[in-house]
């Protein structure tokens, strides 16, 4: 299986793959929802895939400051099933001085925003065919 093309899901966001290698994939993601740090923006990912499952990751600096988006996702039944995560720093920790992570705990003040979607291939994919 290919994972290479465009996914649309529910919302109208874009996932484009454009390089698939060794289990590796990268690509962009633009999202269609107007509250989303991202929005008006076409962000790099980068992620893994093996078999029916993939994930990715996008970061940029979006327009509320940091944010991050995670997506992990099953191909089932023809339709891939995702979660994803975001993370962002809101406006009014932007300007204080942030200590790093530290492994196991959040950043103070961080946003973490979990969410489900479901992509469905785009009928241009080149490496499979559209799903409905």
């Amino acid at each position: 299986m290919s994972w290479l093309g465009t996914w649309r899901n529910q919302y109208g966001s874009v996932v484009e793959l454009t390089s698939e290698e060794g289990g590796r994939i990268s690509g962009t993601f633009r999202t269609a929802l107007e509250d989303s740090a991202f929005f008006g923006m076409t962000v790099p990912l980068f992620g893994a895939c093996h078999g029916d499952v993939i994930g990715f990751t996008c970061a940029a600096e979006g327009r509320v400051g940091a944010a991050a988006v995670s997506y992990t996702g099953i191909l089932r039944n023809g339709k891939l099933e995702m979660l994803w995560h975001t993370v962002r720093m809101p406006l009014c920790r932007r300007k204080r001085k942030v200590p790093r992570p530290v492994p196991g705990n959040s950043p103070p003040g961080a946003l973490l925003e979990p969410a489900s979607t479901v992509l469905n291939a785009s009928p241009d994919c080149r490496g499979h065919s559209a799903r409905a």
